[in-house]
């Protein structure tokens, strides 16, 4: 699939800010992130704004005292 311009410089964007921490994807409807430390696990988004609310949770969950990811 083809994605349109606004959506690839949107997935790039958040490949840009949380590629150290997750594989973002998206097919142009879903949003999907897999963080690095587990890859079995899988975040959905209907939208990119909505993934971005989600990678922060879920990256401030894991984080330990020292600043680095705990798992």
């Amino acid at each position: 699939m083809v994605l349109d311009r606004e959506t690839q410089t949107t997935l790039l964007q958040l490949r840009w800010h949380w590629d150290d921490a997750y594989k973002i994807d998206t097919d142009g409807d879903t949003w999907s992130a897999s963080p690095l430390w587990d890859r079995t696990r899988v975040i959905i988004a209907e939208s990119p704004g909505e993934l971005k609310e989600k990678l922060q949770h879920d990256y401030a969950r894991h984080q330990s005292p020292s600043g680095g990811c705990s798992v």
